[in-house]
């Protein structure tokens, strides 16, 4: 699983520099890097910048992929979810490809409701979120990392259980968005995820306060 992951996200990030360098003379010199809440373009970088800027930082993510299980103090932890955790990245990997994709054809002519396009990517990544904090075991990387959480298993799990409860159902009310207008679907994306975020880590914190009066 970890040696296909890898080559998934290499081609991944292969194939979106290469339509960088291919689409290059095509783009405009002031390459558009941002889109408002509205989908309208509300800054923009030099080209020599904003082509390569995706796969650039999908490169950094390969090197973090393959770091991470290497220097995390509960690896042994780790390896024991490994194939959530090659789940995560490849939909990073995916999730950032995409974008790439979307920003490509943007600045190539194509004109479309950027946010909204956007949305069904977020869910999905929102939902397999929740499907990685199920399955995963105490680390220090991955996961709702509090002082609570690393502190016990028992809270760990008890927490993540939750959260993935919450990020699956963030998925389904992020993804209602795409019927929305422009303007309200970029909280449909942010604010349910920021409340389950909240939620978990008010959780962590209530779930050690239970366990330590016992």
């Amino acid at each position: 699983m970890t040696r296909k992951t890898f080559i998934a996200m290499c081609a991944l990030l292969l194939a979106s520099a290469a339509a960088s360098v291919i689409f290059y003379p095509a783009f405009p010199e002031e390459y558009a890097s941002h889109w408002n809440m509205a989908g309208e373009v509300d800054d923009t970088m030099p080209k020599s910048t904003g082509a390569l800027f995706m796969p650039g930082i999908m490169l950094v993510l390969l090197g973090l992929y393959a770091l991470i299980p290497r220097i995390d103090p509960l690896k042994e932890n780790l390896e024991k979810f490994r194939r959530a955790y090659d789940l995560l990245w490849l939909a990073l990997f995916s999730f950032f490809a995409y974008v790439h994709a979307l920003t490509l054809f943007w600045n190539l002519g194509g004109r479309f409701s950027f946010v909204r396009f956007l949305t069904p990517a977020f869910a999905v990544l929102w939902y397999v979120i929740g499907v990685v904090l199920a399955r995963s075991r105490r680390n220090w990387f991955v996961g709702i990392r509090t002082p609570w959480t690393l502190a016990s298993d028992d809270v760990w799990n008890d927490t993540h259980a939750f959260g993935a409860k919450l990020f699956k159902a963030t998925a389904v009310v992020s993804l209602l968005g795409v019927f929305l207008p422009a303007p309200y679907v970029f909280w449909f994306i942010v604010a349910p995820v920021l409340l389950t975020s909240l939620a978990t880590v008010l959780y962590s914190y209530l779930a050690w306060r239970r366990r330590a009066k016992r």
